[in-house]
């Protein structure tokens, strides 16, 4: 191995090593709360948005109404329309609890 390529290689990892997150590096990833990934998610505007967004995840917290058909129903509002999709989510999330017997 010659000089050029071990200072490249040097190099290289130095510059990996200042890029790479700190965090991944210490095995601390941290992930969005439901409520973050569903505001963001169905694009909340409103304040009532918000508000029923906060009680789903409340919900959901307590173990009365499953994280995955929450999360399901999430995708299937964002495929039903892209553009506003809480609407398709409140109403499908409705309707899903009154079938479980919770009540939003």
């Amino acid at each position: 191995m010659n000089r050029r390529s071990w200072i490249a290689e040097l190099a290289a990892v130095l510059a990996a090593w200042m890029v790479w997150p700190r965090r991944l590096l210490l095995g601390a990833e941290e992930q969005a709360s439901l409520e973050d990934r569903l505001k963001s998610g169905l694009k909340c505007r409103r304040q009532d948005e918000f508000n029923f967004v906060a009680i789903v995840a409340q919900r959901v917290r307590t173990g009365k109404i499953p994280e995955a058909l929450v999360l399901q129903t999430m995708q299937w509002s964002l495929k039903k329309n892209p553009k506003f999709p809480f609407f398709y989510f409140q109403f499908a999330v409705k309707k899903q609890a009154d079938a479980l017997g919770v009540s939003l």
